[in-house]
């Protein structure tokens, strides 16, 4: 929701074309985030295994599953 709402407001304030390159940059820039990620991860599991980064990784799952306050109904 939130999302469509920064969108709407670029349309009002910005022209067209530079509203368009930003976001048309986004998916790009997604991809090669994903890929390094991923390709980061996969080294450091052949070097240490899996457990480590399991530990290293836990306290963003309980971050992100954790209650917001003030979060919309």
């Amino acid at each position: 929701m939130t999302r469509r709402n920064v969108i709407t407001l670029e349309m009002d304030l910005l022209e067209s074309r530079m509203v368009g390159a930003p976001h048309s940059m986004a998916g790009p820039q997604a991809w090669v985030g994903g890929m390094s990620f991923t390709l980061s991860i996969g080294q450091q599991a052949e070097a240490w295994r899996y457990e480590p980064l399991f530990a290293a990784l836990a306290p963003f799952d309980l971050t992100a599953s954790a209650p917001r306050r003030g979060a919309e109904g």
